[in-house]
């Protein structure tokens, strides 16, 4: 089921989670998670139209962007608005289980909302110009870390 942002905006949806993805490829081959709505953020940093949406406020939030200096800084900027996120996939396992590719160049910014491991992973991607798309880490281990992150948190998939 897809839904307009104005229909995002107005209706309430009844779940405990929401989950956004950076790109829409990992959004249209997320495995179904119970009582969970899952976004396409529309890519890059354009998650800050999600912030004055009200019902999203009291959801567990989940935020699965890019392993790079960008997705760290959308992942910082997202719990800006939403103090509950969790991070799906953006620490350094995940960064050494694939190849990862060259970033764009960025110089390392105070991001205040990372957790410790996700901060230094953000500073080992802008120190070694690294990045790691979502699309580049295999489906398997993608559902396998989602329903993991999910039972964890006390969420059923």
């Amino acid at each position: 089921m897809s839904f307009t942002e104005k229909e995002l905006r107005e209706y309430p949806f009844a779940v405990d989670s929401v989950l956004v993805t950076e790109n829409m490829m990992n959004f249209l081959t997320l495995p179904r998670l119970v009582r969970t709505i899952a976004i396409w953020s529309g890519g890059g940093f354009n998650v800050s139209y999600l912030r004055d949406i009200a019902w999203l406020k009291s959801k567990q939030f989940f935020y699965w962007g890019d392993i790079d200096a960008q997705g760290f800084q959308i992942l910082s900027q997202c719990r800006g608005y939403f103090p509950n996120t969790v991070s799906v996939m953006m620490e350094r396992e995940t960064l050494e289980s694939f190849p990862s590719g060259s970033g764009t160049l960025a110089r390392e910014l105070a991001l205040t909302n990372l957790t410790e491991e996700e901060l230094l992973t953000y500073k080992k991607v802008v120190m070694d110009n690294l990045r790691l798309e979502q699309e580049k880490i295999m489906q398997k281990f993608a559902e396998e870390r989602i329903s993991r992150l999910f039972a964890s948190s006390g969420k059923s998939i």
